[in-house]
């Protein structure tokens, strides 16, 4: 589900390649 939770949310793929938590905007 994450993957099409990225395909989706370019932003969340972004944080999620460079480990970065979804709190950290």
């Amino acid at each position: 589900m994450a993957g099409l939770k990225a395909v989706y949310d370019p932003t969340n793929m972004f944080r999620h390649n460079h480990n970065i938590p979804p709190a950290a905007r």
